[in-house]
């Protein structure tokens, strides 16, 4: 015991962490911050903004932390294992379909590897009907821009829900289990990573602080959201974190040419799931270097390349580049840099902040009445992670000093270098490219030394203090964790579908309430089109004609049809003397030359003028233009003013072909009398 305690306080003592004065001065500002958000909590209590459902959910919350606390103190880290499940189930149903970012765009890359058998390019057109038999609504219409990845997880998402490419939805939740599994893999290499580190450097091992440590990582928002959903991170974490055990297990066992080449094979595999995971490789070069094997490097680099090698050549002959970000990013640039603002170092200062909080909390949420609460956790969290990240390196350069640097430092230091090193990646993405990728998301695969990280500095604390430590840890985890399952069950997800259905003619009041009619509707207007004949209320409703001829802008008519004759085409409408009423459906005919298919889809958007608002962007609604009838449920939008004059309507056609004709037959205006 004596030789223990000896170990535990020559690694974690006084003499190895921050000195008195950089620890004093990072607790003052931990404890002004804690003063300045707790004030401005209790101010927004004063001032009722935080409502009575926000409150809910704090006190749902601890009473969840009790039921956590009492199973991991009793089950330890096997218990990690059943609360990731649960949760990761729950969030599989409550995560609204295709709304996380991209899962839509992910999803079809691995139904065109399914139905057309070869990889798609980025000028490729996502598939938006097949899309759109699991969900009407958050369908990008659009290239396919994350053709940019390589292929290794679609390739496998493919293979894994071939027997059910008939059921769209089925193999969509089949991928989000899979991206479960593969969080839980990941939990399990991060558990043996820690078991083998602990016993080889005798580590003073307190199971229920770790277990704790990795419920707050493993279970928050981000990384479940992110996990659960069909994207290739899941399995880059999964891969990260074995990767890094096979490290370890290398570094203090046997440097053996078997396990060499196991590594240099998962890292080739890493690589060929996302381009950003080459940032692997220094660290892993550096641990050859400490062994001082020129041949391992060799070996490594070589079983890499061969690896890498076919997605290099199809990149070559595909896009006359190693890779094709280049494409990737002029695509996406106009969506989120349209103006090409120069993103220099000070956005990258002023960024900072959101990376720390977007790593606890999905891009997806905004937090509603727990908003400076939720900023309070976070902020608080990331300092944490500063702290014991700084308090590792101070170790390390101590020892670097004192001539002391022992393998575990060393060990230490790869693993500081690649958490840098992701950092690195994501700021000079954003400096060279003028795309803001400063997204927390991007350093989950730095989970598993993140983890290590925070183990070693609380182990300092006291035992008594660290009792403290872990139910708070506790606490914010389950805090987090249900807000995040209570804000994704107000969208349209797969457990609001098995309950209520899709968006149908019966249910749009509700559907609007909860937020499903965003700007792009997709396919919503064909559906509702296609119910209308079998709805109750068809011989029940009042029809507004729009009789007046319209005016087209680049546009012609040949024989009859309307033909593209520029850069913007549109009809208007004039409707002076027809009121606007809460509930309108516009009922459009329109007949095109050609049927949309997967490689063409044509885009409606229909504005409204009416007294005193002119044509705007934010009031318009886009839709899949399709042959035949369109409902589009104009009277849902927030801006279409009850009692209002209608003044003009106008509808724009967009991806129409020179040689591509179409007819409106017919443009009205109903009104259902439920």
């Amino acid at each position: 015991m004596e030789k223990m305690n000896f170990l535990f306080k020559n690694y974690f003592g006084e003499k190895m962490g921050l000195t008195k004065k950089l620890k004093l001065l990072i607790y003052s500002i931990s404890i002004i911050f804690i003063i300045f958000y707790t004030i401005q909590t209790l101010y927004l209590f004063s001032k009722k903004t935080l409502n009575p459902s926000s409150i809910l959910i704090i006190i749902t919350s601890l009473l969840l932390s009790c039921v956590v606390w009492w199973l991991i103190a009793k089950y330890k880290l096997i218990s990690l294992y059943f609360i990731v499940f649960l949760y990761g189930l729950i969030y599989i149903l409550l995560v609204p379909v295709f709304s996380p970012i991209d899962e839509a765009a992910h999803f079809d890359y691995i139904n065109k590897i399914m139905f057309e058998h070869k990889l798609p390019l980025i000028s490729d057109l996502i598939d938006v009907s097949r899309l759109s038999e699991v969900s009407s609504y958050a369908v990008p219409v659009s290239l396919q821009y994350e053709a940019v990845h390589p292929p290794i997880y679609y390739f496998l998402g493919s293979l894994i829900v071939y027997p059910f490419q008939d059921y769209p939805s089925l193999s969509l939740i089949i991928l989000r289990l899979v991206g479960l599994l593969l969080l839980l893999t990941s939990l399990y290499f991060t558990i043996k990573t820690f078991s083998i580190l602990s016993k080889y450097f005798k580590w003073y091992v307190n199971e229920v602080l770790f277990t704790s440590i990795l419920l707050l990582l493993y279970t928050n928002p981000g990384i479940v959201t992110r996990m659960v959903t069909v994207s290739n991170e899941s399995l880059t974490v999964c891969l990260f974190s074995l990767l890094i055990y096979l490290m370890v297990e290398f570094v203090i066992t046997s440097h053996s040419v078997k396990k060499l080449r196991v590594i240099s094979i998962i890292t080739g595999c890493l690589v060929l799931t996302k381009i950003t995971s080459v940032v692997i490789i220094v660290p892993l070069l550096l641990i050859f270097l400490f062994i001082k094997s020129w041949r391992y490097i060799f070996e490594f680099s070589l079983i890499i390349g061969i690896i890498v090698l076919p997605w290099i050549i199809f990149n070559l002959y595909h896009y006359h580049s190693f890779t094709g970000t280049e494409e990737h990013v002029e695509f996406v640039k106009k969506i989120v840099n349209p103006h090409n603002v120069n993103l220099g170092f000070e956005y990258v200062v002023q960024k900072f902040t959101y990376i720390l909080y977007s790593f606890w909390v999905p891009q997806e949420i905004r937090w509603s009445g727990i908003y400076e609460l939720a900023n309070l956790i976070t902020y608080g969290l990331s300092l944490g992670l500063i702290l014991c990240i700084a308090s590792t390196i101070s170790t390390i350069c101590k020892l670097q000093r004192e001539k002391q640097l022992n393998l575990n430092a060393k060990l230490n230091s790869v693993l500081i270098i690649f958490v840098f090193l992701s950092l690195i990646m994501l700021i000079y993405g954003t400096l060279s490219q003028d795309v803001d990728i400063l997204l927390g998301r991007y350093l989950y695969i730095t989970i598993v030394p993140i983890s290590l990280f925070i183990y070693m500095q609380l182990i300092e604390i006291p035992l008594k203090k660290v009792s403290f430590y872990i139910i708070s840890i506790v606490v914010i985890s389950s805090y987090f964790t249900y807000s995040g399952m209570v804000y994704f069950s107000q969208g349209k997800n797969f457990l609001d579908k098995i309950i209520n259905g899709d968006v149908n003619l019966d249910n749009l009041s509700r559907s609007a309430q909860e937020g499903l009619f965003e700007k792009n509707l997709g396919l919503i207007p064909k559906k509702l089109a296609e119910q209308w004949g079998n709805s109750l209320y068809k011989d029940k409703v009042s029809y507004v004609s729009i009789n007046s001829l319209p005016v087209s802008h680049d546009l012609i008519i040949r024989s009859n049809k309307y033909y593209i004759n520029g850069k913007d085409p549109f009809l208007v409408w004039k409707t002076i003397g027809t009121n606007m009423k809460t509930g309108d459906l516009l009922i459009i005919n329109v007949q095109l030359d050609k049927h949309s298919d997967n490689n063409h889809v044509v885009e409606g958007q229909v504005f409204w003028e009416s007294n005193n608002n002119p044509f705007d962007e934010a009031k318009s609604y886009r839709f899949i233009m399709k042959n035949g009838k369109v409902i589009v449920p104009i009277g849902y939008h927030k801006d279409w003013k009850d009692g209002s004059e209608l003044l003009n309507l106008r509808l724009d056609f967009d991806n129409l072909n020179e040689d591509e004709g179409f007819t409106v037959d017919s443009l009205k205006i109903s009104r259902l009398e439920q």
